[in-house]
This record gives structure tokens, C-alpha cells and sequence, in this order.
């Protein structure tokens, strides 16, 4: 991952015009840090410490390494800075892990509730021009998504599909990358 920024010096962000971040610092908005920097830090500093808490706990040094692994994924599913990922997913920790890993990757992260409809769900990714997709496995049994899910896995062809659940016609899951994806 690219250096975190220093007390006295402003890290400039791959994907902003320096322009914009200038005022978005200057009008007090944004530090010039992204969410992959924090969680690195925190790791750093206390790995043990809870990041989450409740039925599935993660510490912030295994919320870190986890991230680092699904962010290896992306970008070995091609996934460059900028693009889109989607997850259509309900809240959960593995989503955390997705967000943290997308800021590593300088990835744009698109999360939209389990509740969005195929269509809605096709016209995002048009709209978009999404590059990767995470699917809850539930949401395959709902009318209309195994048709909407056939139809963005034939728009992504190569890119990243997964599943967080259980695995659907062999494509990988969320899971997996967690599991042993390559730790950027």
C-alpha cells in the first residue's frame, strides 16, 4: 500500500484532482487519509484490539490482513484504481473487509442493500460501468436475479464475480478470498 501520510505533510489521493482535494482540506473535510490508512495504523498499533464487535468479532489486525487478502484478490481479478466494485449484500463483517480492501486498491466500492431489485441492480451497473461484483447467495432465490445475475456475470466475463455464501456454479466467494487470497 502506498505511505500514509505524514503529521506534517498532505498525502495526496490517486483518484481526486489535486484541486478538489486542496479544498476539501482546506474547507476542513477530508485530511488527506483514506480508510485503508486508519485500519493500517490501528493495526499497527493494536493489533488486538476490537475493531468489531458481536456475533463475528474482528480485531483490527485481523480486519487489516483479511482486507489485505481480498484487495490481492480484486487486483488479480483485474480490478484497477477507479473502478466500480458492487456488493449487493445485507451489513456484514465481511463487508467491512470488502470496503477496507477496496480503499487499499483504490477501487470505487458501490455497496447497496440486499433489498435492490434485478433491475435496479442492472441499470446501477450500466450506469456505473461496474467492473466487479459480490452477490449474496440469498438473493439468487428472490424472482428475477438468477436472470439479472446470468446476464452481469456475461457483462463481467473475466472480472471478479463472487458469492458471499455458499458457492454457486463454482464461482468464488467472498469467503475464499478472505481465506487466502494475496496479501497486498
Amino acid at each position: 500500500m502506498s505511505g500514509r501520510a505524514d503529521s506534517g505533510t498532505a498525502h495526496q489521493h490517486s483518484l481526486l484532482p489535486a484541486e478538489l482535494q486542496a479544498e476539501y482540506r482546506r474547507r476542513g473535510d477530508w485530511e488527506g487519509v483514506t480508510l485503508a490508512q486508519i485500519v493500517e495504523q490501528r493495526a499497527a498499533e493494536h493489533p488486538d484490539r476490537a475493531a468489531v464487535v458481536g456475533p463475528h468479532p474482528l480485531t483490527y489486525g485481523d480486519l487489516w490482513e483479511q482486507a489485505r487478502r481480498v484487495a490481492g484478490a480484486l487486483e488479480d481479478g483485474g480490478l484497477k484504481p477507479g473502478e466500480f466494485v458492487v456488493s449487493v449484500m445485507s451489513n456484514c463483517v465481511e463487508g467491512l473487509v470488502l470496503e477496507v480492501a477496496a480503499s487499499i486498491t483504490a477501487l470505487i466500492y458501490a455497496p447497496r442493500s440486499a433489498h435492490l431489485s434485478p433491475a435496479e441492480a442492472i441499470n446501477l451497473f450500466a450506469q456505473l460501468d461496474a467492473r466487479g461484483l459480490i452477490l449474496q447467495r440469498s438473493m439468487l432465490e428472490r424472482d428475477g436475479w438468477s436472470e439479472a445475475f446470468e446476464q452481469l456475470r456475461k457483462r463481467l466475463q473475466d472480472r471478479p464475480v463472487w458469492i458471499h455464501g455458499e458457492m454457486v456454479d463454482g464461482l468464488p466467494t467472498l469467503a475464499q478470498a478472505i481465506e487466502s487470497g494475496r496479501a497486498i
